[in-house]
């Protein structure tokens, strides 16, 4: 009997799972930093990737990096919900025509500015849309693709965690998906730290509701994933030049107890969670290769319920008509 999907809405038809060394793997954040290094160790290893990349430009940038057959491209703008939904359609398409379901998606992309706050093109606060909305809606439209002995990967952060160094200076905000579309709390603008926290610590709550629902129903593992400090990553482009100045000293706090790490050591260890063999739980956090507490919020399962059904809704309102289906 086909297993059924683990989402709310419904099962769906899975293809059997190929016992092979080689895997299919479905990735966002492909172009840039820790995704591009990801992807990178992906392809050498002889798995095949289907990279989610924003743009032509983007894909023909990759392209030339990686220079591989084993790299499918699928233009995915994380700005945009309608680009979103026709993305996973058309990736679902592709595991139907291969008939092999795909054995790990990795939620890679992000992005942090600074400054006055920006909108997606659906009215939602950037980095709450792109690190969280878009992902939310990418996975549940797939996670009837993956394979059962499958893995989703949710690229979070020590930011996340107010009780760490990493969060302590800039926590995350209280989970209320209304005003966070905004980027707000309690009516008062969110600095773009405290924007890209908040994004991080809802990365973990997904994690921890998708891991929630499969002691219900069947599905693939759910986890987490810190790179640790990364600096040079995509996401410093955004930085002013004081700050990208002093993100090169990251190593200065490893005295302190965060993990500091390279680009290329970073996505090596987030391709190895995605498809390797190591004990890596459904549910748990993982900085690099080592298990890791997150903090109480992100454990917390009616936040988590809460934020996945709220940002349903904000979808729903925000998806153009004649894009809903």
């Amino acid at each position: 009997m086909c297993a059924q999907t683990v989402l709310e809405s419904g099962g769906t038809e899975r293809f059997p799972s190929r016992m092979s060394s080689s895997k299919s793997v479905l990735m966002t954040g492909a172009t840039r930093g820790l995704g591009l290094e990801c992807c990178s160790a992906l392809v050498e290893a002889g798995h095949h990737v289907t990279a989610l990349v924003r743009s032509g430009e983007s894909a023909e940038r990759l392209r030339e990096r990686l220079d591989s057959d084993s790299i499918e491209l699928v233009i995915c703008d994380l700005r945009s919900l309608a680009s979103v939904r026709r993305a996973a359609a058309s990736a679902a398409n592709a595991a139907r025509r291969r008939r092999r379901d795909y054995d790990a998606i990795i939620c890679s992309a992000g992005t942090q500015s600074f400054g006055a706050r920006d909108f997606s093109a659906d009215r939602i606060e950037m980095t709450f849309a792109v690190n969280h909305v878009a992902h939310q809606l990418l996975v549940e439209a797939l996670f009837s693709t993956v394979s059962e002995d499958g893995r989703v990967v949710v690229v979070s952060s020590g930011t996340h965690d107010p009780d760490a160094l990493e969060g302590r200076s800039h926590p995350p905000a209280e989970i209320v998906v209304s005003e966070l579309a905004d980027g707000t709390e309690g009516g008062q603008e969110l600095s773009a730290m405290r924007r890209y926290s908040t994004s991080k610590l809802c990365n973990l709550l997904l994690v921890r509701h998708l891991d929630d629902l499969r002691a219900h129903r069947a599905g693939p593992s759910v986890v987490g994933f810190d790179p640790g400090a990364v600096p040079s990553t995509g996401l410093t482009r955004h930085w002013p030049w004081w700050l990208r100045t002093l993100s090169r000293g990251a190593w200065l706090l490893r005295p302190f107890g965060v993990a500091v790490s390279t680009p290329r050591a970073a996505g090596q260890a987030l391709a190895e969670v995605a498809v390797g063999r190591g004990p890596y739980r459904s549910g748990r956090y993982y900085q690099l290769g080592s298990e890791r507490k997150p903090s109480a919020t992100a454990r917390d399962s009616e936040t988590a319920r809460r934020l996945v059904s709220e940002t349903r809704c904000l979808i729903d309102a925000r998806t153009p008509t004649g894009d809903a289906d």
